[in-house]
């Protein structure tokens, strides 16, 4: 895969009207993980949690005369437990799913999947993994990091989102992180693609960690 061999690092953060226009000012997680993708020559880390999250969507040309409303929320925790180490590669599930069966599709042998849906239900989510299962995909991976979700539904009490990966999880027997900030809720982490990442989910309590600079 060109990526693998050029070592081009892309980013998974935040956007300029949503992120960056927020009335008021930009939320402060948000900047100190941009700030540590982007301006320091040095790695990132291990990645934190935020105390309080947004899933509204305020349009900016009609909704944009206050901040989002931020609500408190726990940390990231392990679905899955294990230890796993791999270049980070994923987006919007949703929109990977499409690239499947195209020559678009990444290469996703040995690398940390992260994922994250926009507007879903737990029934799309465990459908479009499904799909990936079936393209070989989770059989090739080493672990996934899901974002926390953003207006989220859950179709049935007994099929929560935590079941769903659990699921998978356990199918492939590699780690699952979920409610990671990253994705379309805010505040969020940027995130650099194909830079090589840690995920120890040994306890309930995972630890997430780039140890490499994505900028020279």
């Amino acid at each position: 895969m060109q990526l693998r061999i050029n070592r081009l690092i892309t980013f998974n953060g935040p956007t300029v009207l949503p992120t960056f226009g927020e009335f008021g000012k930009i939320n402060e997680f948000t900047v100190e993980y941009f700030k540590k993708a982007l301006f320091l020559n040095k790695p990132i880390g291990v990645l934190g949690s935020s105390n309080e999250f947004s899933d509204e969507n305020l349009w900016w040309e009609s909704e944009d005369n206050r901040p989002s409303k931020l609500v408190p929320c726990d940390p990231m925790y392990t679905v899955n437990k294990g230890e796993a180490e791999g270049l980070l590669f994923g987006g919007n599930l949703n929109t990977l799913c499409f690239l499947g069966g195209t020559d678009y599709i990444p290469d996703l042998n040995g690398a940390i999947l992260f994922l994250e849906d926009e507007g879903e239900s737990t029934s799309w989510t465990e459908r479009r993994l499904f799909y990936l299962e079936q393209l070989g995909i989770l059989s090739q991976i080493e672990g996934i990091i899901f974002g926390r979700p953003y207006q989220f539904t859950t179709d049935s009490p007994a099929r929560s989102l935590e079941s769903v990966l659990s699921y998978f999880g356990q199918r492939h027997n590699m780690p699952i992180v979920a409610d990671v900030d990253i994705g379309h809720t805010s505040p969020m982490i940027t995130l650099p693609l194909g830079m090589n990442v840690k995920l120890e989910a040994r306890t309930s309590r995972p630890v997430i960690s780039i140890d490499e600079s994505a900028t020279v």
